[in-house]
């Protein structure tokens, strides 16, 4: 029985281990350059990046704030280890407004 006690308590504490080198890593900053990197806590399942004007803010976010829309401006969240840089911000800002802007210069 005490063996048995033993090895749960060690897989439990492998499965802890586990869990934690795990984290998502992202950028965290409040403006550019942005070369901090950041572990996210487990329930932080994003990397989140919001550009308004010359603002940018990278940081770990969960669900509720990526789908927020922040003083006039919709996150950009991803799902990958420090998937947050700047230039696929840039290009995914570009691919969003391009349409836009280009739908009122032909209107």
């Amino acid at each position: 029985m005490k063996r048995w006690i033993t090895m749960l308590l060690i897989c439990l504490i492998f499965l802890e281990a586990l869990q934690v080198s795990e984290a998502l890593r992202c950028y965290g900053c409040k403006f550019s350059p942005c070369t901090t990197i950041v572990d996210c806590l487990q329930t932080q399942i994003y990397c989140y990046t919001s550009a308004k004007q010359n603002e940018v803010t990278k940081k770990c976010a969960d669900k509720m704030q990526c789908g927020l829309l922040i003083n006039g401006t919709m996150p950009t969240c991803c799902t990958t280890d420090l998937c947050n840089e700047a230039t696929e911000v840039q290009l995914g800002l570009f691919v969003m407004l391009g349409p836009l802007f280009s739908s009122i210069l032909f209107l």
